[in-house]
């Protein structure tokens, strides 16, 4: 037990620059991102978001997924859905399937952005393609809806 604490104690204090370094699934990046998790739940946004963006683009798009979260809905960080939309796009060209499924659901609604299917739906098929089980749904309503029209 003494020595997991320890691990976790040292791969959160190590220099962020050696994070660069790091494959999305080793354990320094993983001790990381479940950190910030952790923070998060805990409504510690500021903590979370410092640990998200020092992890960055080698959490494999994970921790940029979740930073626009933050900026979506407004955090711990003003609400700022461009900044949302480019941390969902790098987040999605990384292949997250969240970020995709997100990002095409936000440009399909056309609330809080302009609408725009076609980059939706690419975002969509991508999302799907991977298993997104949401994204075939909406995919499936959307050449329904274009089929009818």
């Amino acid at each position: 037990m003494i020595r997991t604490i320890v691990l976790i104690a040292f791969l959160s204090f190590s220099p962020s620059h050696v994070l660069a370094d790091e494959a999305e699934n080793s354990p320094q990046v993983m001790v990381r991102l479940f950190a910030a998790y952790a923070k998060f739940k805990m409504a510690d946004y500021s903590g979370a978001r410092e640990i998200w963006e020092k992890v960055g683009d080698a959490g494999g798009g994970k921790a940029l997924f979740n930073l626009a979260i933050l900026y979506e809905d407004g955090l711990g960080v003003e609400t700022n859905i461009d900044q949302a939309l480019t941390l969902y796009r790098k987040s999605a060209n990384a292949g997250n399937r969240s970020a995709q499924y997100r990002l095409g659901k936000l440009l399909l609604d056309g609330e809080k952005t302009p609408r725009n299917e076609a980059e939706a739906t690419h975002w969509l098929e991508r999302a799907a393609q991977q298993g997104d089980e949401d994204a075939a749904i909406l995919l499936d309503s959307l050449k329904k809806e274009s089929s009818t029209n």
